[in-house]
């Protein structure tokens, strides 16, 4: 009789830890709603025209989102006001999730002599089937020079979709070279990064690009096919950042080549197009008395994935 006893109590445990751990994974399946792109602006009251928005004229936060677990990581695109000053500045953050669906993200800065201050973001996740949630946005942000100023207000963030499909154009080198490129570019989830112990625990994190470029052109060291690595450097990876993104390739003769780049939502929310800017450095470049190549150029997208965007774009 006491082995029956035992034999329930045993067979009851796992039932029980499956309840008991029922809250914590329809939670954690809310919070992966919080996967994405999106894009806060301030929410105007029509019955205010003259009320500033969040971040005056220049206004606007575009993020990345990834969740794990409870925990939210992203990285984005922070654009002040900033009278004597660039306008926009990157920044990561890091956030939890609360049993009660509202979030809280802050950034911390990665460098003392980088351009930084203090950005938090009050959020509650958005309703199942939604790309919408709304929230609070406060930014003290110091600039190279402290010139930039103070913002704070209600927001409303919309979501966007991944960059993913197939864009081209031309882009103009230093030394006068035209080139047509074609980049294929998918977005992937969060993924664990290289980073070692002791950096903030955002960095370990971040959501992926894969990519294919092509380059071609009538003469210059910048031509062929390249690919994106999965581990070129081992504390970065190509990565997307809101409405930015860096682009890491690998070449068969040991160049190095990056692209940075800014997508438009000219059709919000479909991304149309993209300005990217090139730093191509041929392997031993200075010894072989080669010089680096910068590029720039606008990339429109010409295939989308099948949600029923546009085949091109105008």
């Amino acid at each position: 009789m006491v082995a029956i006893h035992r034999l329930r109590r045993l067979t009851s445990l796992p039932i029980l830890l499956f309840y008991l751990a029922a809250p914590c994974r329809a939670q954690n399946a809310a919070a992966k709603l919080l996967t994405g792109n999106w894009n806060l602006t301030p929410t105007v009251d029509p019955s205010q025209p003259t009320s500033q928005p969040v971040a005056t004229e220049y206004g606007g936060l575009s993020l990345t989102l990834g969740v794990d677990g409870n925990m939210i990581y992203g990285e984005g695109l922070l654009l002040v006001n900033c009278p004597k000053d660039r306008k926009g500045f990157d920044a990561f953050f890091g956030g939890q999730v609360s049993p009660d669906g509202t979030f809280t993200l802050t950034n911390a800065a990665v460098a003392r002599d980088l351009p930084g201050g203090v950005v938090v973001i009050h959020g509650r996740l958005p309703a199942a089937g939604t790309a919408e949630w709304q929230g609070q946005f406060s930014s003290i942000w110091n600039g190279t020079n402290g010139s930039c100023l103070p913002a704070e207000g209600e927001v409303v963030a919309k979501q966007f979709p991944p960059l993913k499909g197939t864009f081209s154009g031309a882009i103009h080198a230093d030394d006068g070279t035209e080139s047509d490129v074609t980049m294929e570019v998918d977005q992937g989830e969060l993924l664990p990064t290289n980073y070692p112990a002791g950096v903030p625990l955002f960095l370990h994190y971040c959501v992926p690009l894969k990519a294919t470029m092509s380059v071609k052109n009538a003469f210059g060291p910048l031509w062929g096919i390249f690919t994106t690595g999965d581990n070129i450097y081992p504390n970065q990876c190509s990565r997307m950042a809101g409405s930015s993104f860096r682009l890491e390739f690998t070449t068969t003769d040991g160049a190095k080549l990056d692209v940075f780049g800014n997508i438009h939502n000219s059709h919000f929310p479909q991304i149309d197009r993209m300005d990217i800017t090139i730093h191509y450095f041929p392997k031993d470049f200075a010894a072989r008395g080669l010089s680096p190549v910068l590029a720039t150029g606008r990339l429109s997208q010409s295939k989308q994935d099948t949600r029923g965007a546009p085949a091109s774009s105008p």
